[in-house]
């Protein structure tokens, strides 16, 4: 029996789906198959709800028919329930007639089911509403049609049912076959995306080959050109320019640290100085910066200003606690003057004559080929980060396939009796 009308079959025992290996590339076609066979199948399926259907409708008109003709015996009745029933018997032969004598669609596709479905599920659906309007008057007349109008209805009810239990199936389906193919489209872009990736990656490996020989290049004509002669004695005065730094740091040390014992009366004599402003610049930077000061001013300035505070000493004017202490030690440093000036003097000559050396070495060609190696060096940091970005996201992306790969493997596994595996 088909669709459980009649005694029901029993149910076979469960099986094993069997397992099938399909080619990724291969599942459109799959499911184009899939699709075919599940349309004709409901299509064979609605046939034979077709072929139950069509026959029901027949006797349906027949019964109609036989209605119409029987002269029912309403003499003894009521007339107001005579008129009820009159009324339902004509408005029930009409629509039963009107119904059944239509011409019902043929199915031979799957949009022919959904017409056929509407057609027959409309039409079941009107006659038994008419029927069922005027099911307390009818059969007091006519119980014998009557009777038979609702068994055969009852039977077609069923039959539209399981007509509409199929054509839900199938819509079913269509959505999951919609998601199946809306995977396969993202499955597919993806495909797409990651071969570009894979491409702009390999151009890039291939730049990243450029770049490392363009670099070992440059390095090799850095080293030929550090490896001279020439590049070892311009390092070595280099290297002595930058020692000067700490000979000149020393020499400030030791300029502060003398000037550092007369501190004291430099720094009160500023509030009772009669100097010039030259002078009193001078005498202020004595106080704070005096390396610097014997660097900007003349000796015969500094003698004045340190003279006239020795004078401020002796008078008075600049309070300190040992006169004679104070003076003996400004006196100190005016002898040590020409110690300082001139080891600043040796100093800067020193430096000048590095430098003048260090001009000599044409510092151009290397410092060109430096910077080429810095640009390259930077080019290949930002190959190389693009490469680990695109790596990373092809990670990301494989992982991703991998899930709607799965999922694609379960709707195909779900909708059909076979358990597939996608390499």
């Amino acid at each position: 029996m088909i669709f459980g009308w009649g005694k029901k079959e029993p149910v076979p025992a469960e099986t094993v789906p069997e397992r099938r290996d399909v080619d990724l590339s291969d599942v459109p076609q799959v499911l184009s198959d899939l699709e075919e066979r599940r349309a004709s199948a409901l299509v064979q399926e609605t046939n034979a709800i077709r072929n139950v259907i069509v026959p029901g409708f027949e006797r349906l008109f027949d019964i109609v028919r036989a209605l119409e003709r029987d002269q029912l015996k309403t003499e003894e009745m009521d007339r107001h329930l005579k008129a009820l029933a009159v009324r339902g018997k004509r408005q029930t032969v009409s629509v039963i007639k009107k119904e059944t004598d239509r011409r019902v669609a043929s199915v031979e596709s799957a949009d022919d089911v959904r017409i056929f479905a509407e057609q027959v599920g409309k039409s079941i659906k009107r006659m038994g509403d008419t029927l069922g309007r005027h099911t307390r008057v009818v059969p007091i007349i006519a119980k014998k049609h009557t009777n038979k109008l609702k068994d055969t209805l009852s039977s077609l009810n069923t039959d539209r049912e399981e007509l509409f239990k199929l054509v839900r199936r199938y819509d079913e389906f269509r959505e999951e076959l919609a998601e199946m193919n809306a995977l396969m489209d993202k499955i597919t872009e993806y495909e797409k995306t990651n071969s570009e990736r894979q491409a702009r990656v390999e151009a890039l490996r291939q730049e990243v080959d450029t770049i490392t020989s363009r670099i070992n290049s440059i390095e090799e004509s850095v080293a030929d050109i550090t490896a001279s002669s020439e590049y070892a004695e311009y390092s070595r005065k280099v290297e002595r320019l930058a020692s000067m730094q700490q000979a000149e740091k020393n020499i400030r040390q030791e300029i502060e640290s003398q000037f550092t014992k007369i501190s004291r009366p430099l720094s009160k004599y500023v509030y009772v100085s009669s100097l010039d402003r030259d002078h009193m610049n001078t005498l202020d930077m004595m106080v704070t910066r005096p390396a610097d000061a014997l660097r900007s001013a003349s000796k015969e300035e500094i003698i004045i200003v340190l003279m006239a505070v020795r004078k401020g000493v002796l008078s008075g004017s600049v309070s300190v606690k040992d006169q004679m202490k104070a003076t003996a030690q400004i006196d100190e440093t005016v002898e040590m003057l020409d110690t300082f000036i001139n080891k600043f003097a040796e100093h800067d000559a020193q430096c000048r004559k590095l430098e003048e050396d260090l001009r000599l070495f044409d510092t151009s060609e290397l410092g060109s080929r430096q910077n080429d190696l810095k640009r390259a060096r930077s080019e290949l940091d930002e190959c190389t980060k693009k490469i680990d970005a695109a790596e990373s996201e092809t990670e990301e992306w494989t992982a991703h396939k991998a899930n709607m790969t799965r999922e694609l493997e379960r709707l195909l596994s779900a909708s059909s009796s076979t358990r597939y595996k996608i390499l």
